[in-house]
């Protein structure tokens, strides 16, 4: 029944307006080979333009676990007009749901769940991209650019030497917009492992604030040297050296040779 209602749902959710654009989990087509690829083609497109790139990489605490069901069901009838039998279908999937922690032959008692989505199920993926889609309207509107791949969030600018520290300043705006929208929506960034960085050349650089860094419910994030995104680490200027293909690959440390063969040169 879960299968069936998500293959009526899904094309109706990923062609609306509202939807994120730039969500790459759970779609046709897409995947984190597609996202890292992406993303890497606009930090070169600003480098070969002059520009360094400030990226801010999310980290959501317990993301699928704080899911408020009022929220979610608002914002799927008000958001993407899903209403009448279908969203009460949603409300008793939501409904009822429990949970029990086992150790060994040790069981708990059952504890019910008024909040979150299973993460791994078969409409919890969609639900979590629906409630969180707001997101890339709030970076939108801070002229702010983004990448997702289900709760792993990317924000970042393409920085201007001229104007350096004013755009740094729309980022921080843009955080500061984000962390009101995840409290009110029960959700929390995680800054001890929510990490910024700048991709720039070593001219560029030494034109850029070395001292840049981001508060995080009153923790600073400074400027670090390496960002893990999708299972590949990124360095400032983009050398891939950190990523050593494995015996056994998966289909994430694949992508660094078709990454090898195209992109053309590193950020020296």
């Amino acid at each position: 029944m879960n299968v069936y209602f998500l293959q009526r749902i899904q094309p109706h959710i990923l062609a609306s307006s509202n939807y994120i654009q730039h969500q790459s989990a759970y779609r046709p087509g897409h995947s984190t080979e597609t996202t890292l690829v992406q993303l890497l083609d606009k930090i070169y497109h600003a480098a070969d333009h002059g520009k360094a790139t400030l990226l801010f990489s999310l980290d959501l605490s317990a993301a699928f676990d704080t899911i408020d069901h009022p929220l979610l069901i608002h914002r799927l009838s008000r958001s993407f007009a899903i209403t009448g039998s279908a969203l009460t279908w949603v409300q008793s999937y939501l409904t009822g749901g429990s949970q029990t922690v086992r150790s060994g032959s040790h069981c708990s008692s059952s504890t019910p769940c008024p909040v979150g989505v299973p993460q791994g199920s078969v409409l919890g993926s969609l639900l979590f991209t629906i409630y969180t889609s707001p997101i890339s309207h709030i970076a939108e509107s801070h002229n702010i650019k983004q990448h997702q791949y289900a709760d792993d969030t990317q924000l970042f600018v393409a920085l201007t030497l001229s104007n350096v520290l004013a755009q740094i300043s729309t980022l921080e705006s843009c955080l500061s917009s984000l962390q009101a929208w995840f409290c009110a929506s029960s959700m929390s960034i995680n800054p001890d492992k929510s990490k910024s960085i700048l991709f720039a050349t070593s001219q560029r650089a030494q034109l850029i604030p070395d001292q840049i860094s981001f508060n995080i419910s009153g923790v600073s994030v400074p400027l670090c040297n390496d960002v893990k995104i999708l299972g590949a680490v990124l360095d400032p200027r983009i050398t891939l050296s950190l990523n050593t293909p494995r015996p056994s690959q998966n289909p994430v440390s694949v992508i660094f040779g078709p990454l090898n063969k195209y992109v053309v040169h590193s950020m020296i």
